[in-house]
């Protein structure tokens, strides 16, 4: 009965650490995600391994080699959709994932009420189009910074300005 009530916790945290590759219809931004998984989970490996060889050599030769892990390039983010239709995300970025390509992220397809979790870098700025429609024309930009929060929820029309805005009389127009 321990055992259970131990697994439960730990199942829930690793299926919510988990990337929704599902969501991406892009072979390109796939391989990326992937290739960022890849890179992350090389990172946190040799960080243990590291961290534990380190221990073990000062232990043995009572020298204080104190390796410290240099610290997260990568984090989660989540796109939550909130609206009623299923959304259409492209992600672009000025930062290159490798000498060839950058670290965008297209034809991102996020049914309503459903959450996409990515990999991304930390410290990035990414424009990120979204809308309702398959078309461009109609896309809202939302300029977002990976170091900042880790959710973000979208809907339609949430950057768009009201349009209900009516000029005080008193006051000269532009127009």
């Amino acid at each position: 009965m321990k055992r259970i009530l131990f697994a439960i916790p730990v199942v829930g945290v690793l299926l919510a650490s988990c990337s929704s590759y599902r969501y991406i219809h892009d072979a390109s931004s796939l391989k990326r995600q992937h290739e960022l998984q890849s890179e992350r989970s090389g990172r946190v490996a040799s960080d243990i391994l590291l961290t534990l060889g380190s221990m073990v050599v000062s232990a043995a030769a009572e020298v204080d080699v104190g390796y410290f892990p240099a610290g997260q390039v990568f984090k989660r983010l989540r796109l939550v959709s909130v609206a009623s239709d299923t959304l259409f995300v492209n992600m672009f970025t000025d930062a290159t994932w490798d000498n060839e390509n950058y670290c965008d992220f297209t034809d991102i397809r996020i049914p309503p009420g459903k959450t996409c979790r990515l990999l991304v870098p930390i410290g990035v700025t990414y424009n990120l189009y979204f809308g309702s429609s398959a078309s461009p024309d109609e896309d809202e930009l939302l300029q977002i910074h990976t170091a900042g929060k880790r959710r973000i929820r979208l809907s339609p029309g949430m950057t768009v300005p009201p349009r209900d805005v009516k000029l005080d009389e008193t006051q000269p127009s532009d127009l």
